[in-house]
């Protein structure tokens, strides 16, 4: 597959990393400082990266393998965060904050709900800063 060539290429502009393939369409890289990792699953119509508990489906296209790419490059230059969402102090979902997201200049809905309702469905929300390198 061509998109396993294009990022082997992007990784080798940082020789620090070590990565490896765990079978033929199955790419880990490990993280030198912490203990993170990110897995990238190739397949025939997706491709598919795991970092932390956060996941994300990129289409196998050329528009969604450049930003596969270019997501990856945020993540190993520590410029990535990610936003964990707790109800009750469980977490329930992850959501990856990339440089320039637009729509983190908007209030959410539930800040807009009645006070006395906030007790009930307001979730807590933590935000990490990944450092990969």
């Amino acid at each position: 597959m061509e998109m396993i060539e294009i990022v082997k290429h992007y990784l080798s502009q940082f020789p620090q990393l070590r990565y490896a393939f765990e079978d033929e369409y199955k790419l880990t890289i490990y993280s030198n400082t912490t203990s993170s990792n990110i897995h990238i699953q190739f397949w025939e119509r997706e491709h598919t990266m795991f970092f932390e508990r956060w996941h994300w489906h990129f289409d196998n296209n050329n528009r969604e393998n450049f930003a596969m790419v270019e997501t990856l490059g945020i993540i190993l230059c520590n410029r990535a965060k990610v936003k964990v969402f707790k109800r009750f102090g469980k977490a329930y979902r992850w959501d990856m904050e990339l440089p320039g997201d637009n729509h983190l200049k908007k209030k959410p809905l539930w800040l807009k709900l009645p006070r006395w309702l906030l007790l009930f469905q307001v979730p807590t929300i933590e935000y990490n800063t990944i450092y990969f390198l």
